[in-house]
């Protein structure tokens, strides 16, 4: 009985070896898992803002809506719509401006955005009073070059389909001052949404 307690502890005792080192084998044959990193996000981020050109419109063109893209780079940033808004009141870099890029805005305009904010497919877009820095944004042309600009750049972003604007969170005085008028059936003149 003693030798088969033994053989029976001998093979038990083998079994769990065996187990033992095919586990062991089996890690060491095992590919490594790959360490699971996020993906690096960039530090940059490229966008358009995008300005009047007559070197690049039609032959004779005459319409001030027409605007053409150029490309930045700029510090990541969430809030893309509020960059890219920045970046077009600095009006063309001087390479731009010798490429024949133009606009109504400036380095004099750079500070004029209060506020942007995205809610159901409209931007509502509130500026500090620059109706003594562009008088001419009241013009025909000058009113159509200045939304347009506005307009193309926001309207990048898929998300956004219409551009509502304000002056001091008023935006009966941007209409009034655009010579457009309030259209208060469409609730593009009601200040609720500029809070």
């Amino acid at each position: 009985m003693e030798a088969r307690t033994f053989n029976l502890a001998a093979a038990a005792l083998g079994v769990v070896l065996f187990a033992a080192l095919g586990v062991a084998a089996y890690r060491s044959n095992a590919p490594e898992s790959p360490s699971i990193q996020p993906e690096a996000v960039p530090a940059t981020m490229k966008l358009q803002v995008f300005f009047s050109n007559p070197k690049l419109a039609p032959k004779g063109a005459t319409d001030c809506s027409l605007v053409y893209p150029v490309e930045r780079t700029l510090p990541r940033d969430a809030n893309v719509s509020r960059v890219a808004l920045l970046e077009l009141f600095k009006g063309p870099s001087a390479d731009e401006a010798a490429q024949g890029f133009t606009s109504p805005f400036s380095d004099a305009t750079r500070d004029m955005l209060v506020s942007v904010r995205v809610d159901r497919a409209t931007a509502y877009v509130d500026f500090k009073d620059f109706r003594k820095m562009l008088p001419n944004a009241s013009s025909a042309c000058g009113g159509l070059q200045f939304r347009s600009q506005v307009e193309a750049t926001l309207q990048q972003f898929p998300v956004i389909g219409k551009v509502i604007y304000a002056i001091g969170k008023i935006p009966q005085t941007f209409y009034e001052f655009m010579q457009l008028g309030c259209d208060w059936k469409t609730t593009t003149c009601d200040g609720a949404n500029f809070p």
